[in-house]
C-alpha cells in the first residue's frame, strides 16, 4: 500500500500533471466571469425592456461582458453570431432580427464590463529587465528599471542614491545643505544700518525722478503739523 502511495505521489508531482493546475485555474476564472456577467445582466436588464428580442439581447449582453472579463479589452463585436444562429430556423426575417439583437447585446455587455473595470484583470503583469548598473535592480519597466523615474539606487560613487543622476555616470549633484548656502559677511560696526545718517548732517534732496515730474523726493519728508484742538473741536449749536 505504501508503495502505491509513493508512486501516486511521484506521478502527481511530475511536469505532466502540472498542466492540470492551468486548466483548473482557467475553468475557475471562466466560471467567475460567467457569474459576474449574469449578475450584471440581472442588475441592468430593466433598462433594456424595450428591445424586440430581450432573450437574445440578454445572451449577447452576457457574452460580451464575459468576453471582456476573459481578456478581450477591445470589446469588438464578432463578425458573425454564434453557431446556433446559422441554422435554417434563423434564415428568415425574425431569425435575422434575433441575431442582430444578440450582436447589439454583445456590444452593450462589453461596454458595461469596461465601465465596471473588468478589462485586463486576467492579464499577467510583465516586468522588463533593469538596464541600469549597480545593485538594487527591482521591478519596473523603462529606462531606469524602477517605478520611480529618475531615481538611482545606492552605488559606490553615490552611496545614498538620489534623483540627480538619472544616467548613472557618477556626475551627480549632491543635495544642498545649510552649510553650503552662501552667507553675507557681517558688518564691521556690528550693526547694519540700511540708511545711516549722522546727527549733524543736513537732509539733502535726492535727484529728480526719471519720470520728469517737478516734484522733489525727500529721504525723510517733514510731516505736516497737527491741527490745533480749538480748530478741531466744534461746539454744538443750540
Amino acid at each position: 500500500m505504501t508503495h502505491w502511495l509513493g508512486m501516486l505521489l511521484l506521478v502527481s508531482t511530475t511536469t505532466g500533471c502540472g498542466h492540470l493546475f492551468d486548466y483548473v485555474d482557467s475553468t475557475a476564472y471562466s466560471i467567475k466571469c460567467k457569474h459576474r456577467a449574469k449578475m450584471a445582466w440581472m442588475d441592468t436588464r430593466d433598462l433594456y425592456g424595450c428591445v424586440s428580442h430581450p432573450y437574445n439581447f440578454g445572451e449577447g449582453f452576457r457574452a460580451g461582458y464575459m468576453d471582456v472579463c476573459m481578456g478581450n479589452d477591445t470589446g469588438c463585436t464578432p463578425a458573425v453570431p454564434p453557431r446556433r444562429y446559422w441554422s435554417s430556423c434563423y434564415l428568415n426575417c425574425e431569425g435575422q432580427a434575433k441575431a442582430m439583437a444578440w450582436s447589439d447585446g454583445f456590444a452593450h455587455g462589453a461596454l458595461a464590463a469596461s465601465c465596471d473595470g473588468c478589462g485586463g484583470q486576467c492579464h499577467v503583469s510583465m516586468f522588463g529587465c533593469s538596464t541600469g548598473s549597480g545593485s538594487g535592480g527591482g521591478g519596473g519597466t523603462g529606462e531606469f528599471g524602477t517605478a520611480l523615474k529618475g531615481y538611482r539606487p545606492p552605488q559606490a560613487n553615490n552611496p545614498y542614491g538620489n534623483y540627480n543622476d538619472p544616467y548613472g555616470d557618477g556626475d551627480y549633484d549632491p543635495e544642498p545643505t545649510l552649510n553650503d548656502l552662501p552667507l553675507a559677511p557681517p558688518p564691521e560696526s556690528g550693526f547694519d544700518d540700511p540708511n545711516p545718517i549722522d546727527e549733524g548732517e543736513e537732509l539733502v534732496p535726492e535727484a529728480p525722478m526719471e519720470t520728469g515730474l517737478p516734484l522733489e523726493v525727500w529721504r525723510q519728508p517733514e510731516m505736516p503739523s497737527a491741527p490745533r484742538a480749538a480748530e478741531a473741536y466744534h461746539a454744538p449749536v443750540f
